[in-house]
């Protein structure tokens, strides 16, 4: 949502959603973490870091946007490399003998 949005009828924001996360970390013991987010993940990991930056190492947001819509959309040329069928975007693991 952008700024000064109503969100009167919306039951869980992204702002709660990352003070869930940072919570979490909390809960655990962890002072702070690498944080990785995709697609509305990457959201969710982007307000982590602005909203809880002591608990932010590194922030990784893959497929994301900040939900600004005056940003220029993906250029086609890089979707259809992402979208390619059978495209593996992360290395394979090793398999063990």
């Amino acid at each position: 949502m952008q700024p000064g949005a109503d969100r009167s009828g919306v039951p869980y924001t992204l702002d709660d959603m990352a003070d869930d996360a940072a919570g979490l970390l909390t809960a655990l013991g962890i002072e702070s973490a690498h944080v990785f987010g995709a697609s509305m993940g990457g959201m969710i990991a982007q307000t982590v870091a602005y909203r809880h930056a002591a608990k932010t190492r590194s922030l990784i947001s893959l497929y994301s946007s900040t939900g600004n819509p005056a940003l220029p959309p993906s250029k086609p040329e890089a979707m259809a490399v992402l979208w390619r069928r059978g495209r593996r975007i992360a290395p394979a693991r090793s398999k063990r003998s």
